[in-house]
This record gives structure tokens, sequence and C-alpha cells, in this order.
């Protein structure tokens, strides 16, 4: 016997999946410095500010990119009609955010190994806290799946079956 999940559901396993995520890199990112700051700097590596600007740079091009891909992937639930393709498509535009963040932040994470420079360890911190912030809510999916102010009662509705 199925049982039928409902929007409640969908938004308990999503935010779960999401926390599992952000833990993970959590835990990397913590991981990173324990082992960094363990192990002092050889100064085999070249110092120069190259690393940095690039670390920033894709930081920043990161966090724009994932939230401009986020809302360019939810904008084709306009054009969806029933509610599990609805959420789907925001399921899998959030993952899409999340995973760019996650990326740009091990890339970070990278150069802190190589350089030992701390910038590129709060850059990580920073897109964490991002990480976590960027949860899927209920607001912002009424937001991006539905165009009329009718249908976006729908999704606070524990009971609707998908």
């Amino acid at each position: 016997m199925q049982t039928q999940q409902t929007v409640g559901s969908y938004f308990k396993t999503m935010n779960i999946l999401h926390y599992v995520m952000c833990l993970g890199f959590i835990l990397i990112v913590a991981g990173a410095r324990v082992y960094v700051k363990q192990n002092p700097d050889t100064q085999a590596f070249p110092q120069n500010f190259v690393f940095e600007i690039i670390g920033i740079a894709i930081g920043a091009i990161g966090v724009m990119a994932a939230r401009f891909l986020f809302f360019q992937k939810a904008k084709e639930a306009l054009s969806v009609f029933t509610l599990g393709e609805k959420l789907n498509i925001f399921r899998f535009a959030h993952l899409i955010q999340i995973a760019i963040l996650e990326g740009v932040g091990m890339i970070n994470i990278v150069f802190y190994f190589l350089t030992h420079k701390d910038l590129h360890f709060f850059i990580a911190v920073g897109i964490a806290i991002m990480m976590v912030f960027r949860r899927p809510q209920r607001p912002i999916a009424a937001m991006v799946l539905f165009s009329g102010m009718d249908d976006k009662q729908i999704i606070y509705d524990d009971s609707i079956p998908i």
C-alpha cells in the first residue's frame, strides 16, 4: 500500500535534505579549519594576491548566479498546472541553488588549503551561512510558483495531496 505525499510532508523532506546538505558543508569547513590550524604554513606555496582575487570573484559570481538560476528555473513552474510538477520544479531550482553555493564554497576551501589565508575560510563560512538561510520556504515557493493570489494559498495547506 502506497501512502500519498502531502504538501506538508513534501516541505518537511525538502527541509531535512536542505539541512543535511548544509551540515555536511559546515563539517567540511570546520574540518578544513582544524586541519589548517594544526598544520603550520610551510611557505611552499607562493604568496600572491591572485588566489585572493579569484576566491572573492568566484564567491561573488557564484552567489549571484545561484540566486539568478533559482529564479530562472522556478519561472518554468508558471507554465505547469499540477501542484506536484510545480513543487518538483521548485525542488530542482532549490537544489541547483544550493549546489552552486556549495561548489563555490568548496573552491574557497581548496584555496584555503593551498594558501592558508583566512580570507578563503571566511568566504566559505559566509557561503555556509547563506546556504542555511536559503532554506525552502513556503512564501518563496508561493511567490515563484503561482501567478494568481487564489492559487498561492494551496501551498500553505499541509493536508493537500500532491
